[in-house]
């Protein structure tokens, strides 16, 4: 447990407020065992100074404050007050003696953390601070990881912006080109067949889109939710991804590829996916970590517009069969290349700023 507790608490900081100074001294060397870096106080005053001083030079808040209750100057419920107000989520552990049972009602009303009771058990101190520690490092990872996805789903806004441009451009050329065709099936009309042909072209592409709702939608969706599963655990564990994870990873791309192959509308999106299945199996793995989780962010994205198509599907919104657009199979592609791109080539520091530069 003491390997695990060393491990969860080494990049964390801890402010540590007891006025008694030989018990303080003598719990701050066994928290200097753990933690980052440890600063005590001796009052709830110094305490909250202490708090302020290093947050105006660091930038951010201590990620967990350890204190008594009874002391001089300011109480440690008066100091918590205080942080809690400007940080509303503050971690903060309480340490009391059971006469000072009054105060945890109020302890528990302004939300602390969590309470240790005197004279501190070891036993009992280290099962608290693996609780917190777990508690603070998962906070962390979760606000990191929106972050990247807020930074992500912005360059990926201004990616569809540039496509949106493009396809303008298309458009227009498509016009011109339609213009030039309508004038030359005037001035050399040719017969044309009845407008059966049409009815029946409409109404097989009619049948299909129901086959693909009816017959193949719920097990794309059961692909996709493993899918999901193992890119999270992935991302979750990026300096440790296991050959079994990658190879799992590629089937399932893979079984989804294959569904979309019997559909002649998504050939092109079927292939993209097949063929990152394909590097995923045969290419060795990107030694820059980096550059391995920007494919991951990028195809958790992916994953998630294919979730919303689906939930469209499902709800029987048939206009919605042809929403998986040139963007998706662009974006499949584009994670197929930076996962096969070889550090030789002086593309190993590949970041978030480059992959859109088209």
């Amino acid at each position: 447990m003491l390997k695990m507790l060393r491990e969860n608490c080494k990049n964390l900081t801890l402010l540590y407020v007891e006025d008694d100074k030989e018990l303080a001294n003598k719990t701050k060397a066994v928290f200097e065992n753990l933690f980052k870096s440890v600063d005590l106080a001796f009052d709830g005053r110094e305490g909250l100074d202490k708090y302020t001083t290093f947050q105006r030079e660091n930038g951010s808040e201590y990620d967990l404050v350890v204190t008594d209750v009874n002391m001089p100057h300011m109480n440690g419920i008066e100091m918590c007050k205080e942080i809690l107000k400007r940080k509303r989520d503050q971690y903060t552990l309480i340490v009391s003696a059971q006469t000072e049972s009054a105060y945890l009602f109020e302890a528990i009303d302004m939300g602390i953390s969590s309470f240790i009771s005197k004279p501190i058990n070891q036993s009992r101190l280290m099962q608290a601070l693996s609780k917190a520690s777990i508690a603070i490092n998962e906070h962390k990872l979760a606000d990191y990881y929106l972050s990247s996805l807020e930074e992500l789903t912005l360059q990926l806004e201004t990616q569809n912006q540039e496509l949106a441009s493009k396809n303008a451009q298309f458009d227009k050329t498509a016009r011109m080109l339609n213009t030039v065709s309508t004038k030359e099936k005037i001035l050399h009309p040719t017969k044309r067949p009845l407008d059966r042909a049409t009815d029946e072209n409409s109404a097989r592409m009619k049948a299909q889109i129901n086959d693909f709702i009816n017959d193949d939608l719920v097990d794309l969706i059961e692909i996709l939710n493993d899918t999901d599963l193992v890119i999270i655990e992935c991302l979750n564990n990026v300096d440790a991804i296991t050959i079994d994870s990658i190879d799992l990873l590629a089937s399932l791309l893979k079984r989804y590829s294959l569904a979309l192959s019997s559909y002649p509308f998504f050939g092109d999106l079927s292939l993209a996916m097949s063929e990152f299945g394909n590097s995923l199996s045969t290419a060795s793995m990107p030694q820059n970590k980096e550059q391995i989780k920007n494919c991951f962010l990028l195809l958790e994205c992916f994953i998630f517009d294919l979730h919303r198509w689906h939930d469209d599907l499902s709800s029987g919104d048939e206009r919605r069969f042809n929403t998986v657009d040139a963007s998706n199979i662009g974006n499949m592609r584009l994670i197929s290349n930076m996962w096969v791109e070889n550090e030789s080539d002086n593309q190993s520091d590949i970041g978030l700023d480059s992959i859109f530069d088209f």
